[in-house]
């Protein structure tokens, strides 16, 4: 075969394998706006509570479960010592070098 001949088959080749690709990607594209359309999309937004329990809730514990898992009640009394005593021993537990970063 001639040099000719072989680049008149690359051609080919390549533009039926493009003309494939292009098509796979028409019928995805047009699948994929066929079921978006068909379904139902719930929009779900921040502190938005979905009650899966049948239990009723009263607005207090809605009003709780809606600040999500972030929320921590904070103390009346803050104990000085117990703080500092739990920060001295972390720091002791550290490796030397770790401990002497923090400074």
């Amino acid at each position: 075969m001639s040099e000719s001949d072989w680049s008149l088959i690359d051609q080919l080749t390549y533009n039926k394998a493009n003309l494939i690709g292009e098509n796979s990607k028409t019928r995805q594209l047009h699948k994929f706006a066929r079921l978006y359309k068909t379904q139902k999309t719930a929009s779900i937004t921040k502190g938005t509570v979905i009650n899966l329990s049948g239990q009723i809730l009263d607005d207090g514990l809605i009003s709780l479960l809606q600040k999500g898992l972030n929320y921590a009640i904070t103390p009346h009394n803050v104990h000085i010592e117990e703080v500092i005593t739990g920060v001295e021993r972390a720091v002791h537990a550290l490796p030397v070098e770790s401990a002497e970063e923090g400074l």
